[in-house]
Order: structure tokens, then C-alpha cells, then sequence
């Protein structure tokens, strides 16, 4: 498992709005040590399948679920959900 590495898994079944969703994620803020993977998901028959292909597939160890059609629009989204994934008061 890759500590310093965050993938986006994104269904895709429109090309214009994966290049647009794909856009949002790269004006994201990254910290430095954070490498950024972009996985799309083309073609599924099932997308919990695919996710779980996505799974084993990509070694991050933040993996971020999207459709399409979804944009991130806080720039700080990264930096936040770290903040969450780090703070041991929070989970189950």
C-alpha cells in the first residue's frame, strides 16, 4: 500500500463529462508529498464490481469514488479529508 498516494475511481460512460470531472480534480490542492492517480472505470456492468476491481488494482491507500458527474469544487478537498483520515478521534 502506497501511504503517500490518493486515487480517484470514476465510472465513466460520457467522455465530455470525465474530461470535465477529471479537470476539477486536477486544480485540486496536493500536498507535496501526495501523489495523485486518476482511475476511470469505462464500460462496467456492474459498478460494485468495478470498484472492487478498483480495489485491488490501485495501490493508494485513499481511494475517492466518483461518477462522471460529479465535481469537486473545494479546492482544499485533499488537505480535509486527511485532516479527517489523521484525526484518531474520528471512526468506527
Amino acid at each position: 500500500m502506497n501511504e503517500n498516494k490518493i486515487c480517484f475511481v470514476i465510472v465513466v460512460n460520457h467522455e465530455d463529462l470525465y474530461n470535465n470531472c477529471k479537470s476539477f480534480i486536477k486544480k485540486l490542492k496536493v500536498p507535496t508529498e501526495l501523489e495523485i492517480e486518476i482511475l476511470p472505470l469505462k464500460n462496467v456492468d456492474s459498478i460494485a464490481k468495478s470498484y472492487n476491481q478498483a480495489i485491488e488494482s490501485s495501490d493508494a491507500k485513499y481511494k475517492v469514488y466518483l461518477h462522471e458527474d460529479v465535481l469537486i469544487v473545494n479546492k482544499n478537498f485533499i488537505y480535509d479529508i486527511l485532516k479527517i483520515f489523521n484525526d484518531e478521534t474520528i471512526g468506527m
